[in-house]
């Protein structure tokens, strides 16, 4: 069951703000699956590098593994897969897949 902490909340949104307002940073809310943890940035989701991925300028939030809630920035590798991160503590950094919702096929 995820605790939600208030407090928290309060201070990802206005920082979830500050990036929009001064890095041009925009707000996508893409479904996120929790992957794992790194020291570095050579993260391997299915079988690709995150080291040579490229910023977005996009942020989203997502739950790590103790259902915590994380303001994330959004990637993507040479290959086209999406991925999110951050910083959870000095030096591990959490990734996160990104998934966007299936597109409806149009009925004849």
């Amino acid at each position: 069951m995820i605790k939600y902490d208030s407090q928290n909340e309060i201070r990802l949104l206005e920082r979830a703000l500050g990036n929009i307002k001064n890095f041009n940073d925009h707000f996508v809310a893409y479904n996120t699956e929790f992957l794992g943890t790194s020291t570095n940035d050579r993260f391997i989701i299915k079988g690709k590098n995150t080291q040579d991925a490229d910023c977005l300028n996009e942020i989203c939030f997502g739950y790590d593994m103790y259902d915590q809630l994380h303001l994330l920035g959004v990637y993507v590798t040479t290959s086209g897969i999406k991925f999110a991160s951050t910083e959870l503590v000095m030096g591990v950094y959490g990734y996160w897949l990104v998934t966007l919702p299936q597109k409806k096929k149009k009925s004849m």
